[in-house]
């Protein structure tokens, strides 16, 4: 009688045979990393423990059927292109450990029923377009081990719900988990939670770096946490040195909120992902000016700044041109001016929404004479707060 059967990684192509899927005998069956195509309609395994068919051509719905194989410990039915909804019926696998479901077409939402595995320890769903909340009970889940001595209890430690659509927030009760080492929400852009950690759980040594001129600090929630910077609201994120900003999402498709105008923004290449938008709240440093990360710009005695508002878009737009950029520009000046007409094009737009921002910071002019403004030395504008430190001319 045959208990296992292990053809992995070979080319072998067409459907799988439907004896083979009714072996009441087998305990072991790996078929993964072949060309194997066509759907599983009836799995009636009774002593299957381990059953890997990642990596093939499978597709249709995940079988109801599996609901017959009630000593299955490990399910790795990746990169396939499975598609419906995750059965319910999955509930039914009271002993299994391991479920991977990534890198397949799977919609729906995460059933409460498959949240609550008693022994569950990896819960993979990674590239599937799943959607709605996260089930509260995943942060519930533990057993007893009876394989160890003393019956250790034994808490779900891998959780990877990335590139899919859930939205809401997480519940609090993931984080309590005692054996939670990983934890991936990447990909999910309605995914929240709030930014009120201790500052002990951010670490500022240890950053990602964005192809739109920031970085975000590291959150030690769990020893390996993969999220985007939007999922705090960018609350834990920065404007890289020689850039200036404020970095948080907008109603507008991830877009940022900016109150600078920059001097032409360049694609940088960071560490991490591009995230959408994330970069358009970060502007390269003005002219006559120093920004050494973050909200804040400074500038130097003997210059006063020129804004936009609301309420006098065009008056002051002229004064800068007249006062700045009155002689004919050089290629650099050009595209610095383009950037800025973009900025200021995005800004306006954004004020006709009825967003609220801080007023468009256009650049520097020489002061008329020597003590017409910022007296007291350099002077600077955090962003966000809308305060000028210092005089400035009238």
């Amino acid at each position: 009688l045959l208990e296992a059967l292990d053809v992995g990684a070979n080319q072998i192509d067409g459907s799988i045979p439907q004896s083979l899927l009714l072996a009441r005998h087998l305990d072991f069956l790996d078929l993964s990393h072949n060309q194997l195509s066509g759907s599983l309609k009836n799995v009636n395994l009774p002593r299957l423990r381990y059953l890997h068919l990642q990596s093939n051509k499978l597709e249709g719905p995940l079988p109801r059927s599996l609901e017959h194989s009630p000593q299955l410990r490990a399910l790795n039915l990746e990169s396939n292109q499975f598609s419906g909804t995750i059965p319910s019926s999955l509930s039914a696998l009271r002993l299994l450990r391991v479920l991977r479901l990534d890198h397949n077409l799977l919609t729906g939402q995460l059933p409460p029923a498959v949240a609550t595995l008693p022994q569950l320890v990896e819960l993979s769903l990674r590239n599937n377009t799943l959607s709605g909340a996260l089930p509260r009970e995943l942060g519930d889940l533990f057993f007893e081990d009876s394989a160890v001595a003393d019956h250790v209890t034994r808490w779900l430690s891998v959780i990877d719900v990335s590139l899919n659509g859930f939205s809401g927030s997480v519940p609090a009760s993931y984080f309590s988990l005692p054996d939670l080492y990983y934890l991936s929400l990447e990909g999910n852009p309605d995914l929240r939670m709030s930014p009120s950690l201790p500052e002990s759980l951010v670490d500022w040594s240890v950053t990602t770096s964005y192809a739109n001129h920031y970085h975000c600090a590291a959150v030690k929630l769990v020893p390996t946490f993969i999220t985007d910077p939007s999922f705090f609201d960018y609350a834990y994120c920065r404007c890289d040195a020689g850039y200036y900003g404020t970095l948080h999402a907008s109603n507008s498709a991830g877009d940022l909120h900016s109150s600078g105008v920059g001097d032409g923004a360049g694609d940088g290449n960071g560490e991490g992902d591009d995230d959408s938008g994330g970069g358009s709240g970060c502007m390269v440093c003005l002219e006559e000016a120093t920004c050494p990360g973050g909200a804040s710009i400074f500038w130097k005695e003997g210059y006063f700044p020129v804004f936009e508002d609301a309420r006098s878009v065009e008056s002051d737009a002229a004064v800068f041109r007249t006062i700045r950029i009155g002689q004919s520009p050089s290629q650099k000046q050009s595209q610095r001016q383009s950037e800025r007409q973009r900025q200021r094009q995005r800004w306006s737009e954004s004020i006709g929404r009825g967003d609220t921002l801080d007023p468009l910071l256009l650049g520097f002019v020489p002061c008329p004479h020597e003590h017409a403004c910022n007296p007291n030395s350099d002077c600077s504008y955090q962003l966000g707060v809308g305060v000028v430190s210092c005089e400035v001319c009238e």
